[in-house]
């Protein structure tokens, strides 16, 4: 895959082309595997606008959802499993093949999902535990063996944390699993309770197309109120006039590499952002439904229920902001956190969750 990479960069010395020149052409699954060897490139590299650069290209690569499901089992092994990255993780990355299997109900591509899931990791957070319960979970269901007690587990930590998206898709498995075994638990019941509790349509509405797939009968009616739209508010525009520099920006050369450029930590009611550079005040942002965003000094964050993304370093500050969204789109990995957990994001583009 690098000889791809470095093939397609000494053509003309700009991947970026090369991405959209392959979708040009209808090879759509090559321009996006090419864009995602940018990406573990980048990493490897510890160059973190090049990673958002490749990042970029690799979102503007249009997949159906097959081609999306595919193009995921294989950017996962080309990511660093050991690395948290900043734009995207081979463990979040693997989470969305464990989540395209409990819509399917299938195995495609899950042994290597759930092993790199399964993979002890540092500085992951509490959420790594609840994932890696999760994909043992599915795997042995897959298997016809004992599957309750690890989905159970993950189902209980994701209420437990609030973790909404997750736990839909554990309690989906879960409940599954029970009336394959001939028993019908309370965990659809106490999963709807906590989706109305949270408000969220846009989690109802995963609710039941989950449903639709895997249990049918079970569907739950939605709140009065308009169809969750897929698409959001855009973004603002980028400044105008002469060239500027962000505060990110002018700290840039002399911020060390392994120091965190930003700091997010989630409270009872919401996230307490910290920039870690002069010349952008702190920041908050409470829990919202769908993807929301924070921009500070430079720096666009991302937000989605309790989960949080970086999502552009400008050194400028002429950049436009991205526009929000009902839900999540594809490459868009939130790490989750628990209460009182701190995400941070390094220059070099790796990210630490932990208290």
């Amino acid at each position: 895959m690098l000889a791809l990479f470095a093939a397609a960069a000494a053509a003309d010395n700009d991947p970026a082309a090369q991405v959209r020149k392959l979708v040009a052409e209808g090879k759509r699954p090559e321009a996006a595997r090419l864009a995602g060897t940018w990406v573990a490139d980048a990493q490897k590299r510890g160059d973190l606008l090049d990673e958002e650069a490749a990042w970029r290209a690799l979102r503007d690569v249009p997949l159906d959802e097959a081609q999306y499901r595919d193009a995921c089992a294989e950017v996962m092994k080309l990511l660093d499993p050991k690395r948290n990255g900043a734009y995207l993780s081979a463990h979040l990355v693997a989470l969305e093949v464990l989540r395209a299997a409990i819509r399917e109900g299938d195995d495609r591509d899950l042994e290597g999902a759930a092993k790199l899931l399964g993979a002890p990791r540092k500085d992951a957070g509490a959420c790594a535990a609840a994932l890696s319960g999760l994909a043992k979970g599915v795997v042995a269901a897959r298997a016809e063996a004992p599957a309750d007690a690890p989905l159970r587990a993950a189902f209980e930590a994701a209420l437990k944390n609030g973790w909404l998206d997750l736990a839909t898709y554990a309690g989906t498995e879960l409940a599954c699993s029970e009336r394959k075994a001939g028993r019908e638990g309370d965990t659809l019941k106490r999963l709807d309770e906590a989706l109305k509790r949270n408000g969220d349509r846009s989690l109802l509405q995963l609710r039941n197309a989950l449903a639709r797939k895997r249990i049918p009968e079970s569907t739950v009616e939605l709140p009065p109120g308009g169809v969750a739209a897929a698409g959001g508010a855009g973004g603002a525009g980028g400044a105008g006039g002469r060239p500027a520099q962000s505060p990110v920006g002018a700290a840039w050369k002399a911020h060390g590499a392994t120091k965190p450029l930003i700091t997010v930590k989630r409270g009872s009611k919401g996230f307490e952002i910290v920039p870690k550079f002069e010349g952008a005040a702190r920041g908050e942002r409470a829990f919202q439904s769908g993807v929301r965003h924070w921009a500070g000094g430079g720096i666009t964050l991302s937000f989605c229920g309790t989960g949080v993304s970086l999502t552009m370093v400008d050194l400028t500050g002429r950049n436009g902001q991205p526009g929000e969204s009902s839900q999540q789109g594809p490459w868009q990995n939130f790490y989750l956190l628990a209460p009182g957990e701190t995400w941070s994001v390094t220059k070099k583009g790796v990210v630490s969750v932990g208290k």
